[in-house]
């Protein structure tokens, strides 16, 4: 085999850990269960809203990016945030950059409040890709940020409080 066609069998295996890396990312949630409570004796499945579903859901070409940008340039976080709270699903957000952030929230990922896991944004990476993941990435972590915040406020309140949740 040649030297040339070498690199090219490298570089085409390369590229192919590049999309299973992009379509696992969806996968990846660090999620702890969350606990029973005495009004909710058995925990129910969690119930992601639209919007959580789009994100956490494999991007590989510019149309499903474009798809995304006008899901997220539309989305209500305060509204995904209540929807989220009454379907169990307490998951903050989480974008790949050089490393994996969390918008909104600074603390030890292992101090966050029971129930409460983070999920990774599927798409989102710390190398510059097309114009469309490049604005995607934009206003994913914008969202983030905001409904992050937001989700923790409530879940921190109602804890304090000792509403159930």
């Amino acid at each position: 085999m040649s030297a040339l066609a070498r690199a090219a069998a490298l570089s085409c295996a390369m590229g192919a850990f590049w999309v299973a890396l992009a379509c696992s990312s969806a996968e990846r949630d660090t999620t702890r269960t969350p606990s029973a409570t005495a009004r909710d004796e058995s925990p129910r499945p969690r119930q992601p809203t639209p919007t959580m579903e789009m994100l956490l859901r494999g991007k590989l070409t510019d149309d499903d990016f474009k798809a995304a940008i006008a899901m997220l340039s539309q989305a209500d976080a305060e509204a995904d945030v209540e929807r989220a709270l009454e379907g169990r699903d307490w998951r903050l957000l989480a974008v790949e950059d050089y490393t994996l952030l969390t918008p909104g929230y600074a603390g030890d990922r292992r101090q966050l409040p029971d129930g409460v896991s983070i999920a990774t944004v599927a798409g989102t990476s710390g190398s510059a890709g097309s114009k469309h993941q490049q604005r995607f990435q934009f206003l994913a972590t914008r969202y983030a940020k905001e409904y992050n915040t937001l989700l923790l406020q409530r879940v921190k309140g109602a804890a304090a409080s000792g509403e159930a949740r």
